[in-house]
């Protein structure tokens, strides 16, 4: 069976990509025939290992600037997949990237499944939702030919039936928690390991930093430590200082 895999970025960094390269790389250890449509082509030191066991990749011969969203999705992308779609050939072709379903998914024969991790009304700022009015109008309208919905947790499944209530149903969404590598996990003696807990991710009010600490703290388990690491791209806004 043939899957492609829709992702924005291979030469990023972030919960969406890892995703995407974690699901790649499982489906092609599977035996499954993997390909990847992306705006760019993984590069060493600029993207998930996991993106270098895919040998096949379709990127547009034309990028357009990071601000001109919809132009990257409605002619950038789109222009991938239908390369992928002619030379490729795919059974499935699962789009991992959430506003990458405007155009990507509408007119492959394939099965289309989209996978989401965040429903795209909540990464638009909503001060400038009129300018990516047509961005969600189109990407709602594909919203009606997707074969299959996954969720990665159910409180992304809640958003999605507030958002998408008009065009998914939800006894057709599926939830899939996203994949962990055991292996990192494992130690032989694991009652000599430290009690630590460590968030990892972009550090901004929306992933939730503040219930990491406030839950750490009602924990109150004795001789544990809490260690928080990341980077952000943009100004913290936590609401002030946590102490």
């Amino acid at each position: 069976m043939r899957i492609a895999i829709v992702c924005e970025k291979a030469n990023c960094y972030g919960g969406a990509s890892v995703l995407a390269a974690l699901l790649a790389s499982s489906l092609k250890r599977k035996g499954f025939d993997v390909a990847c449509v992306s705006l760019n082509a993984p590069m060493k030191g600029k993207s998930h290992l996991e993106y270098f066991e895919i040998d096949k990749w379709y990127t547009p011969k034309l990028v357009f600037p990071p601000k001109a969203l919809f132009y990257q999705l409605y002619f950038s992308l789109a222009s991938a997949m239908r390369r992928c779609e002619k030379q490729f050939r795919p059974d499935v072709v699962i789009n991992a990237y959430p506003m990458g379903g405007v155009d990507v998914l509408r007119k492959t024969r394939a099965l289309k499944v989209l996978y989401v991790d965040w429903p795209l009304e909540q990464v638009l700022p909503p001060s400038r939702e009129w300018l990516y009015a047509p961005v969600i109008r189109a990407h709602r309208n594909v919203l009606k030919k997707i074969d299959k919905v996954v969720c990665n947790s159910e409180y992304v499944k809640d958003l999605i039936c507030k958002y998408w209530s008009a065009y998914v149903a939800r006894d057709e969404l599926t939830v899939i928690y996203p994949c962990i590598k055991w292996d990192m996990f494992q130690h032989a003696n694991s009652n000599r390991r430290r009690k630590l807990v460590c968030y990892v991710g972009r550090l901004d009010k929306g992933k939730g930093i503040d219930f990491v600490i406030d839950a750490f703290l009602k924990a109150d388990v004795e001789g544990s430590e809490l260690v928080i690491a990341g980077a952000t791209v943009f100004p913290m806004d936590t609401g002030g200082t946590i102490d």
